[in-house]
Parts: structure tokens; C-alpha cells; sequence
């Protein structure tokens, strides 16, 4: 099942990270991603294709397109995800169209500024992952905007077929509205298609329920309320788009594997 990373989906968001090894299952977020290897190998998934990257390989990753990692032992790779508000022109680009491949390599003198301003590895502790603090704006969009520019300089863009739109458009649309109490039938009537082919693609795109796509954004959601909140679960439940909190029970369980109870310990915990 696809897993939505909620918390790479907000507007000015950066994020960059050193990891030494580390595994992610398929998932998406509205953001763009960057990985780069500094060493050992990664096994990483973009859509239907899976690619091998090793020292100084380099993955680009468009919003909305699911993706895996698998990391060996010995691995140590830097992962930027950004926000399209720092690559505008290029963010225009995505929404009408795709890259048919994903792999390339950065130039020797493009892929030193970028270790200089965003991921300086000299930093880093053997065996520790590290938060990479970002540069200034207007410094971090001219790095992101060199990795752009030299991503598209090898790519091959096609036009977005009308199934791959839908579901930009399905994203985009449960992202806007899933404090409500939303349908997949009354999303497809607000999109203009029929109920029948927005369910056809839906399922056979992202593998999951609408309700469970739609539900991952509310559990998010509720996680961040009760860390900044002291809010009781019925109110965080209801704030969150749920009906009730019997639904938010049974959601947490089902996406989750504990109850709401357990998951506001944890992160009490973690504070």
C-alpha cells in the first residue's frame, strides 16, 4: 500500500538530511526529492521503475510520483525534499509532464556547491544521521535550481497521459478537503469525471482505498495536534475530519496498529 508523507507536503517546505542507512517504503508527498550517494549502493523505486544508484549517482523525484528505498549497511546518502515555491518554473513543468527517467549524475563543479551549501559531509559523525541546517532563500533556491537545471539538462519529458492528471488532480483535491466528510463519488462529480473511472484509476494506480488515502491525511493531522494541544481525542478526532471518535479508533488501528491513546504517549514521549 502507498503511504502519503503528509509532513512533505507543505507549501515552503525544506528539508535536508545525511542518512546512513535507511529504508523507506512506497510512499509520495507533494514535494520534490533530491538524493544523492556519497557511499554504498540504494535500491530505489520511482513509479514503475527501479534504479541502482551508487557513490555519486543521483535520483530526482517529482511530486506526486511513488517511490521506495532500500539502503545497504554500508550506505551513506544525502536526501533533499523541497517545496515547488523554490523552483517555480520547474514546479510548471511537472504539472504537465513526466520524466521518463530518473538516475543522473551532477557535475564535478555543480555537485561541489551543493555539498558546500546543502550537505557538507565533513559534518557528519560516522554512523549518525544529520539534519542539514538550510542555507539562506534566495542561496538554497539557486542551489535547488542548479539541481534542477542539471536534472533537465539529460531528461526526457513527456506530456502527463490523462490518468496520470487524474491523480494529481484526486491528490491535490482530498489535500484541500479532508477536514470534511468527503466521498469518492462526490470528489469524482467535483472534478467533472464519472464515479465509475475515478474509482478504476484510483485503485489501480495507488493500490489503496480512497478511505484509507483520505484517512492518512487525517491521522496526520490529529498526530500533530496532540503534540502542540491538550485537547481530549474527541475533539482532536472531530478536528481532524473524523466522525467520530470510534472512526478515529478503528483508523488508527487499521493504518497504524495502535489506539489513539498509545499514540498520544508517544508523543509525549518524544517531547
Amino acid at each position: 500500500m502507498i503511504s502519503h508523507q503528509i509532513g512533505n507536503s507543505f507549501l515552503e517546505n525544506y528539508n535536508g538530511v545525511v542518512y546512513c542507512h535507511h529504508d523507506w517504503d512506497y510512499h509520495l508527498h507533494r514535494s520534490f526529492e533530491f538524493i544523492t550517494v556519497n557511499s554504498g549502493t540504494l535500491s530505489i523505486t520511482v513509479g514503475r521503475d527501479s534504479y541502482e544508484l551508487s557513490s555519486g549517482d543521483c535520483i530526482f523525484i517529482p511530486p506526486f510520483v511513488p517511490h521506495s528505498i532500500s539502503s545497504s549497511c554500508d550506505s551513506h546518502f544525502f536526501i533533499a525534499v523541497f517545496s515547488g515555491d523554490y523552483v517555480e518554473d520547474v514546479a510548471k513543468l511537472f504539472k504537465s509532464k513526466r520524466a521518463d527517467y530518473h538516475k543522473f549524475k551532477l557535475t564535478e563543479n555543480t555537485r561541489a556547491y551543493v555539498v558546500e551549501h546543502l550537505c557538507p559531509v565533513c559534518e557528519v559523525a560516522d554512523g549518525e544521521d544529520r539534519e542539514m541546517p538550510a542555507p539562506k532563500k534566495f542561496l538554497l533556491r539557486s542551489c535547488l535550481y542548479a539541481i534542477c537545471s542539471e536534472f533537465l539538462d539529460g531528461a526526457t519529458l513527456t506530456k502527463n497521459k490523462k490518468e496520470d492528471s487524474l491523480i494529481l488532480e484526486i491528490l491535490s483535491y482530498v489535500e484541500e478537503h479532508f477536514l470534511e466528510d468527503i466521498t469518492l463519488k462526490n470528489m469524482a462529480r467535483s472534478l467533472g469525471y464519472s464515479h465509475e473511472y475515478v474509482s478504476r484509476v484510483f485503485n489501480r494506480t495507488l493500490g489503496l482505498s480512497f478511505k484509507s488515502l483520505v484517512n492518512q491525511y487525517r491521522l496526520e493531522h490529529a498526530i500533530a495536534l496532540m503534540r502542540r494541544s491538550e485537547d481530549s481525542l474527541v475533539s482532536v478526532a472531530l478536528s481532524s475530519g473524523f466522525q467520530s471518535l470510534r472512526s478515529f479508533n478503528r483508523a488508527c488501528r487499521e493504518l497504524m496498529g495502535v489506539t489513539p491513546t498509545e499514540i498520544k504517549k508517544m508523543t509525549a514521549e518524544v517531547e
